[in-house]
């Protein structure tokens, strides 16, 4: 059509657009180099920050780095203060070293050297002595009894041989005084299996493993302490046993009736009965002891399972 202008022809073309490959590749660099720098600005920046941001208390920076932006200390403990002046308080008793009256031993240390004339110290006066007391332990070693079972043959040849004696059941165990420090470090310092059976061997060179402190433990366990060692430190704690056997049976006499604290607790009636009529208890119209069964002349008493004959004023119902 007239008026239209004719297109480019085609070297005009292909020239602009390698012209415009060139530019975008240009381009292309610039942008990644803008990036590569981008990226080393921020590194720069966060180590800045990293910098800017330690302190003493996160770094190796001395306390006098801070300056005056060093914040206030922080209080230790949240308790606010009672009024009481710090240390032992009064009528607290202490428990400080002291010298003991009879050391187990002393050892005289006399002077070495002459005195200030040079002549010798030996045959002379002794003016003062000062004294000084080291507490130290025992050097701890294991110490092993042997018991010899010895058999012996009767005229007649029968053998006997001797009864092993408490604790000697085995022919090799632990004797008492290894399983008491056991129990102690296990069960009362609360230390583990493996640091109590540790500790024992570096203490006192005796072999010992995880288990045997375990079974050591359990079978304390199952030993609790017999009446008379029972009796011995009630005693040594200054406790009254008949006073406090008294006592308590009058408590339990008035919640429950005497015949069946008899049962229970294995004491005779006459004796639950006593305490029963000092404590002034109202159990007198209980049924089980005023309800008897009579079997040839013998009386039972239902609650306390206690035979005993008939008085001569009772009948059978």
């Amino acid at each position: 059509m007239p008026g239209e202008q004719e297109p480019p022809p085609y070297e005009v073309l292909a020239a602009l657009v390698a012209s415009l490959r060139r530019e975008l590749a240009e381009m292309a660099g610039v942008l990644a180099r803008a990036r590569t720098e981008l990226a080393g600005a921020r590194e720069r920046t966060a180590g800045l920050e990293a910098r800017r941001n330690q302190n003493p208390r996160n770094s190796s920076k001395p306390p006098s780095g801070e300056g005056l932006a060093r914040p206030a200390p922080k209080p230790r403990s949240l308790r606010k203060p009672g009024g009481r002046k710090p240390g032992g308080q009064d009528g607290h008793k202490g428990a400080a070293l002291t010298q003991a009256a009879r050391p187990d031993r002393e050892i005289r240390h006399e002077p070495a050297c002459r005195g200030r004339c040079g002549t010798g110290l030996a045959d002379r006066p002794v003016t003062a002595v000062e004294r000084r007391q080291v507490f130290d332990l025992q050097p701890v070693r294991a110490e092993v009894t042997g018991h010899q079972l010895i058999e012996r043959e009767c005229g007649c040849g029968y053998r006997t041989k001797a009864t092993a004696p408490a604790g000697a059941e085995a022919p090799v165990q632990y004797g008492p005084r290894i399983a008491a420090v056991i129990v102690c470090l296990y069960a009362g310092q609360f230390l583990s299996k493996d640091r109590t059976a540790q500790a024992l061997a570096e203490l006192s060179g005796i072999p010992l493993s995880s288990g045997t402190v375990a079974a050591l433990t359990a079978r304390a366990a199952g030993q609790p302490a017999s009446y008379r060692g029972m009796l011995t430190q009630l005693r040594d704690l200054g406790l009254p046993m008949r006073t406090a056997r008294n006592s308590a049976l009058r408590q339990l006499v008035l919640q429950v009736p005497a015949p069946v604290i008899a049962g229970a607790l294995g004491f005779h009636h006459t004796t639950t009965t006593r305490q029963h009529i000092n404590a002034g208890a109202t159990w007198s119209q209980y049924a089980a002891n005023r309800d008897r069964d009579w079997e040839g002349g013998i009386r039972l008493c239902a609650s306390s399972a206690t035979y005993w004959p008939p008085q001569e004023s009772e009948s059978p119902r």
